[in-house]
């Protein structure tokens, strides 16, 4: 369980409605602000204070394939998500032994992949304005 308000983050995404676009191009490579977080390299427990709380709305993809709008906090190491921003049915996982690919499923997409063969995460955002905290 998790309640952090909109005020408490670094960085807020805005709430939106829409759904991410389809997308039949491939995205150019970024650095990702999780891909540095999902490193073994600097991995830690995830309380140190310097990592910045970002908290926003974006899609994820079910496991039947249809989108759904989820609430996520991204605090330290730690990536947890939610229906909404009040946090309750938390779901949380730590960001150790992820890797990071962008995703054709749709623009503004990525897919967080466990190195030990967990089922991976799809998630996209609406748009690049709403993408760039997460990059």
């Amino acid at each position: 369980f998790f309640s952090l308000s909109q005020h408490e983050c670094s960085i807020v995404m805005a709430e939106s409605n829409e759904l991410p676009p389809a997308s039949s191009e491939p995205h150019r490579a970024k650095s990702s602000r999780l891909r540095r977080q999902a490193s073994d390299d600097d991995f830690s427990d995830g309380s140190s204070d310097e990592l910045e709380t970002i908290c926003g709305f974006l899609h994820k993809q079910g496991k039947f394939g249809f989108w759904h709008k989820r609430w996520f906090l991204l605090q330290g190491t730690t990536l947890s998500y939610t229906q909404d921003e009040w946090g309750e049915g938390a779901k949380s996982f730590i960001l150790m032994n992820f890797t990071i690919f962008e995703s054709n499923s749709k623009k503004h997409a990525f897919r967080l992949v466990h190195n030990e063969g967990k089922p991976a995460f799809h998630l996209a955002a609406i748009n690049e304005e709403q993408m760039a905290p997460w990059w």
